[in-house]
């Protein structure tokens, strides 16, 4: 196994919502948060978490079967008067061959539905018990996901861990709308290292 590639360790973290915990890219959100107009909105099923970073909630409505894994909503950062724009929209785990993608929303095709892979990770299903928590610490950008962020970062480029937490959130909620609701920057980003930190500790 490379040594650039960690294998997912399930997780006893009862005390976390269910859905995906993902922090994206933390340089990525000191920029936005450094620059004069930047700010970020979350919505559809997609907030800050305590942990100090995003979570997006299980798609309730979504008829998969593990090793996919589909969950709910909106992050958009936006800066410099709209020249940068990015949005991460309805994020999907699956597996292939062995290895993890994380797929989104594409932004750019004008299908509603089409998707595109964001990042990839090392991935051994035999090790992750679906019905508990678990965790993969090295995610990269692939290379169709370099376009989301205007082709910034290369392909490969380490992002942020990500923690998934099985289990249905709110149940009996109406479906959510896309209203988004700006937060402060400096509420997520952070978190994502410590929360790895802890989980090693």
């Amino acid at each position: 196994m490379s040594k650039h590639l960690q294998q997912p360790r399930s997780l006893d973290v009862p005390q976390r919502a269910p859905g995906l915990h993902w922090g994206i890219k933390d340089s990525f959100l000191d920029y936005v948060a450094s620059t004069r107009d930047g700010q970020c909105t979350v919505g559809g099923g997609a907030s800050p978490s305590p942990s100090g970073v995003f979570l997006f909630e299980p798609d309730r409505l979504a008829r998969s079967a593990w090793p996919e894994r589909r969950f709910t909503g909106e992050v958009r950062f936006e800066a410099h008067g709209g020249m940068l724009f990015v949005r991460v929209v309805d994020p999907w785990i699956s597996v292939e061959d062995g290895q993890g993608v994380l797929s989104v929303l594409d932004p750019d095709s004008p299908d509603a539905q089409a998707r595109l892979t964001l990042a990839t990770f090392a991935l051994d299903v035999a090790l992750i018990d679906p019905e508990q928590p678990w965790a993969v610490s090295d995610v990269r950008l692939a290379a169709a996901g370099t376009s989301i962020f205007d082709d910034v970062y290369p392909e490969r480029e380490p992002f942020a861990p990500l923690l998934v937490v099985p289990g249905h959130s709110h149940p009996g909620r109406p479906a959510v709308e896309r209203d988004q609701n700006a937060i402060a920057l400096d509420s997520v980003g952070r978190g994502a290292n410590a929360e790895q930190e802890e989980e090693e500790a």
